[in-house]
């Protein structure tokens, strides 16, 4: 089963936005090097609501911003698709109020999933009202690396209601590699074992980050195949068709092929249900 990856939800790829590249040159090369490991689709997700390079950028930017970075690829001949997004930050709450209605903040604009990102080093206490907010609105949450956040690393189980709930983990590449520290890839790793993940991105912001490719073997010997290639491959399709997605744990590797595309994970409804 291929397992490579082929979209990246997450990224700052987008020259002279935040914190990712400071020229077209560098966000080229970074497209560059996404399609050696075998990407096909990077999704842009600048920061919005923090101010970088003296100014902050809105939402209504990005479209054009992607527009541009597409047109150049295609003059250069780079076969790699951009697609727009986002990442939120959690204290901004009038962001938050904005959508669905401002579709630009959300995934391909379609106002299904957001990516959303905890201004501090821990996850906040009102963080299960955002969740709860967003999806009120019909629209899921997808919590950017959560392996970072102290208290998560201290102890997993502070998103275990979010994620019953329904919030999505997108864990990063780099953790699983080693390169963000041991505490990012002990809490990365014990994430993953309790199926929480649904997600593994590069969040690169420049040429010497890890991709997703890199840690597949890993998350293979971890999960087995079948739920590799759930969250490399088909996990990341799905979210950016508006499809449902969930959790993905080793259960997945045994039994999940004959289900519905939209139905639950029988591992994750056991975790879930005690079942």
């Amino acid at each position: 089963m291929d397992s490579t990856p082929k979209i990246d939800i997450h990224c700052h790829i987008l020259p002279d936005w935040d914190d990712g590249p400071d020229t077209l040159e560098q966000s080229l090369a970074m497209c560059e090097r996404a399609v050696q490991s075998g990407l096909e689709t990077v999704v842009a997700t600048p920061h919005i609501g923090r101010e970088f390079r003296g100014r902050e950028c809105d939402s209504p930017g990005i479209s054009q911003a992607v527009a541009q970075l597409q047109n150049e690829l295609a003059a250069r001949q780079i076969p790699l698709q951009i697609v727009p997004g986002g990442e939120i930050l959690m204290g901004t709450v009038d962001l938050f109020a904005r959508l669905p209605a401002d579709k630009a903040l959300s995934y391909a604009h379609k106002g299904k999933f957001a990516l959303i990102e905890s201004p501090f080093a821990a996850w906040p206490d009102f963080g299960m009202q955002i969740v709860n907010l967003l999806q009120n609105k019909g629209i899921t949450p997808i919590l950017a690396h959560p392996e970072r956040y102290i208290d998560v690393q201290k102890d997993p189980k502070t998103l275990e209601k979010e994620v019953l709930q329904g919030a999505l983990l997108q864990i990063t590449a780099g953790a699983l590699t080693g390169e963000m520290g041991r505490a990012n890839r002990n809490c990365a790793l014990q994430l993953l074992k309790n199926g929480w993940v649904s997600f593994i991105s590069s969040d690169a912001h420049n040429t010497s980050h890890a991709l997703p490719a890199d840690c597949v073997n890993e998350v293979k010997k971890l999960l087995g195949e079948r739920a590799a290639h759930t969250i490399f491959v088909e996990n990341p399709r799905k979210m950016l068709e508006g499809a449902r997605v969930f959790p993905v744990s080793a259960d997945t590797n045994d039994d999940e092929d004959d289900e519905a595309p939209n139905e639950a994970p029988r591992g994750f409804l056991r975790r879930l249900f005690g079942k």
